[in-house]
């Protein structure tokens, strides 16, 4: 009897043996493979690491990450840039969308040259961070390297309901001209009636700016469709004539290829800490000490948060989310990678 037992004793010791050792290896393969393609999820050894461009979505956290990077210049010894007042008062507008490649290579020369920049009106140095409303320019295109890329998105129909109550605020029609010290009425200042208007009555209404029609131009500085405010596709695609089209196919496999080999870290506003988690992880040299940063300077506050922005009905929301598919399917994607990078750092 005795011998059965020792006999039946080691047949079970040799089956936890091996069950363990199944588990030992497939773990192991399990790390092996999350290290692979945490390797593979982090592009930013592949960039040229003296500058970043944050080329910012609006209405997605890209003001208080803005700010992050105003105060995180100091401590990790950087300098954050951004266009000047001036510029943008030349431009008349935003130039998010650059058609013609002397303005794209305009760009990539300014960032690369490390001069007097008459775009920033300073004298650019290096390492730096570089935040501007930008569709993606390749600095492939002119035998460059990319520097890093960082971005933000935010769900699409959250983000133009967002967009149209903050356009609304009395603020934002005003504009400030510090060499006249004066301040006045934008051009594109809209009638009385149309800033009371609920967002819910503007779709019901059908006014061009809450419609969203696939195949509509994006750019412009007055499209009458929101500007490039419409679409966080266009940001990640680029400046080529696919990228200015609405609900385009070709812009969503653009863009989809342009996160996974150019950007380190696209952000979502929904996971705003781990967003912060992960940007400090992947790049520590302009990121590091941005959680605290951002509990100690920022009260852990997002910048520009729309406090005017009533509820919005949710057959609303389905009504618009119906024409922003691809919109969907492309933060969904984003989604999916920043997903992976927090998993991979954890």
């Amino acid at each position: 009897m005795s011998k059965i037992n020792l006999v039946f004793t080691d047949y079970i010791t040799i089956i936890c043996a091996l069950v363990i050792a199944f588990l030992l290896s497939d773990y192991t393969k399990l790390k092996e493979n999350i290290s692979n393609e945490a390797k593979l999820l982090n592009n930013t050894h592949h960039a040229n690491q003296s500058f970043i461009i944050f080329n910012r979505v609006p209405k997605a956290g890209s003001e208080t990450l803005w700010g992050l990077l105003d105060r995180l210049q100091y401590g990790n010894k950087f300098h954050s840039y951004s266009d000047s007042q001036e510029a943008k008062r030349a431009r008349g507008n935003e130039n998010t969308f650059l058609d013609n490649p002397d303005s794209r290579k305009y760009y990539v020369n300014m960032l690369l040259e490390n001069s007097f920049s008459e775009e920033l009106n300073l004298t650019l140095r290096a390492p730096f961070s570089y935040v501007k409303h930008l569709n993606f320019v390749n600095f492939e295109e002119f035998n460059q390297t990319n520097p890093i890329y960082i971005n933000m998105v935010r769900h699409p129909v959250e983000r133009v309901i967002s967009w149209y109550y903050y356009a609304r605020q009395n603020w934002y029609q005003f504009e400030y001209d510090p060499v006249k010290d004066e301040t006045f009425l934008k051009k594109s200042v809209m009638q009385p009636s149309r800033y009371k208007m609920t967002f819910e009555e503007c779709v019901l209404a059908e006014w061009t700016e809450c419609v969203y029609p696939p195949g509509a131009g994006i750019h412009g500085a007055y499209s009458p469709y929101g500007g490039s405010h419409f679409s966080q596709i266009a940001f990640f695609c680029g400046h080529g004539p696919e990228c200015d089209i609405f609900d385009n196919p070709k812009a969503l496999e653009i863009a989809k290829y342009n996160v996974e080999n150019y950007y380190s870290v696209v952000g979502i506003l929904e996971k705003w800490q781990e967003t912060l988690q992960v940007f400090e992880s992947y790049l520590p040299a302009y990121f590091k000490d941005v959680r605290k940063v951002y509990k100690e300077y920022m009260n852990e506050k997002i910048v520009n948060s729309n406090n005017i922005k009533p509820k919005i009905p949710q057959y609303i929301k389905d009504r618009i989310a119906a024409n922003f598919t691809m919109e969907i399917e492309f933060y969904e994607f984003c989604k999916q990678r920043f997903h992976k990078q927090l998993l991979a750092i954890q």
